[in-house]
């Protein structure tokens, strides 16, 4: 996820929080209100009719009830109850259907307020006598309370969707405004490269703290960068120089000798002249991938077909591994050989395959080693099979590191640097390597081919 998405999403996120919290506290508070005030309403009430029964000055029940119709509002499903106790314990009548908790916390605490499914009791423990008690109780519904409830959790969810759009769109804001020099430091990192390590970043002046040290360093790894590459330059012109020298004059001495060859020596010059001229190939090839800092569209030209590379590789082992037992599979071929081109550079190339199958040849003791060619919609594939010692699952996710081997290569000679210069090259290449491999049941090495297009 993108860092303006997170920044966006987290700001959202928190506002939403605090505006769930304040609405849930609002929506709580307000109910407890209005449940005590409902409470009260009650509470009083059953004082009135408490004194208008047992008062002094005892009401006849026509004035009770006159009084309560002129001056108290009736309640929704309002009843009254008076409950004589005796020896500590109500006698009720059927009628009387009061929930035995409420009677049992007003005759332990005097007084007591109690729910039940939307009903609200409250109840007095009135002495009139030292000899005489009675429980005075009053129950009503307050639909009124609970529909304003209600209208109040509608209002409070509204705002609560409302303010967390707002609160996401404010957020989205605000992460582009934050994140804009980032943006523009990542368009002009992606516009280095080998070619102009040159170029630094600038910051804009209203990228303070954390965005300034980003920039400064950023500078400051091109800096160590363009000194690296410096130095890699005037290696790989040395080594150019150096390593072309004595093949140019193997290449120049061999050449003179097959212009008048001496018996059997003139299969041993041609040898010699096409190993020799192939390692130039190589060499030039390894320079050029050096030089062009893994730029591909800057090297693969050439238009390989690879068919006749496989049979050229083949042909070349055989020469130099007589023993190996390489099979060629090629009943899966396309109608159409262009659907067997690519676009590359023919010597790397060569040398990542070989490298291939001359690994399944060793590691594998000679025994049989299939090379299938396929094709698919748009790539082309390469299959090398072999029945060898296998890599350990421990050891698959290494084995594209410089110098590994695997931890069961026994005495097999080998410095690791074959498959990672093959995965360089395929890289180099567009192409996908998958390696699939089971100890001691062999290994499977699939490379595909992107078809030129």
């Amino acid at each position: 996820m993108r860092f303006k998405r997170q920044i966006t999403l987290a700001f959202a996120g928190l506002t939403a929080l605090i505006f769930l919290m304040i609405g849930l506290m609002m929506y709580f508070l307000t109910e407890k209100y209005t449940r005590q005030e409902y409470f009260t309403r009650l509470k009083l009430r059953s004082e009135v009719a408490a004194k208008s029964r047992f008062g002094a000055s005892k009401l006849s029940n026509t004035i009770y009830r006159e009084v309560r119709k002129q001056h108290l509002q009736v309640l929704p499903d309002e009843k009254e109850y008076i409950i004589k106790v005796e020896g500590g314990k109500p006698i009720l009548h059927a009628k009387e259907n009061l929930p035995s908790v409420l009677i049992r916390k007003v005759i332990q605490s005097n007084y007591a307020e109690y729910t039940q499914y939307g009903t609200y009791f409250v109840a007095t423990l009135y002495r009139n006598s030292p000899e005489e008690t009675y429980i005075v109780a009053i129950s009503a519904t307050d639909p009124v309370g609970k529909q304003d409830l209600q209208r109040l959790k509608f209002i409070l969810l509204f705002c609560f969707l409302v303010m967390s759009l707002l609160a996401f769109i404010i957020g989205n804001w605000f992460a582009t405004r934050f994140t804009k020099p980032l943006s523009k430091m990542i368009k002009k990192v992606n516009n280095i490269s080998a070619y102009n390590l040159d170029l630094r970043l600038d910051p804009s002046k209203k990228a303070k703290g954390e965005m300034e040290e980003l920039a400064i360093t950023f500078n400051n790894m091109l800096d160590r960068l363009e000194t690296a590459f410096q130095i890699q330059n005037n290696f790989v012109s040395n080594a150019s120089h150096e390593l072309r020298t004595p093949l140019t004059a193997i290449l120049g001495a061999a050449e003179l000798a097959l212009m008048n060859p001496q018996g059997e020596n003139k299969e041993a010059l041609e040898l010699i002249y096409k190993q020799a001229s192939r390692l130039n190939d190589i060499i030039n090839g390894l320079l050029k991938l050096a030089q062009s800092g893994y730029n591909y569209k800057k090297q693969l030209n050439d238009v390989i077909r690879l068919d006749e590379l496989l049979l050229s590789i083949i042909d070349d082992l055989n020469v130099t591994n007589p023993d190996n037992q390489v099979q060629l599979d090629f009943s899966e071929l396309p109608e159409q050989a262009s659907d067997l081109a690519l676009f590359g550079t023919e010597p790397l190339l060569r040398l990542a395959i070989n490298n291939i199958i001359q690994n399944a040849c060793k590691y594998s003791d000679n025994k049989p080693v299939l090379v299938k060619l396929s094709t698919l919609k748009d790539k082309i594939c390469v299959r090398v099979s072999d029945q060898g010692i296998g890599i350990p699952q421990k050891d698959l996710e290494h084995i594209f590191e410089l110098f590994f081997r695997a931890s069961n290569h026994g005495d097999r000679m080998g410095f690791g640097l074959g498959l990672p210069l093959s995965y360089r090259i395929f890289k180099v290449h567009q192409a996908i390597l998958d390696i699939q491999s089971v100890e001691s049941k062999g290994t499977d090495v699939y490379v595909y081919f992107y078809k030129k297009s």
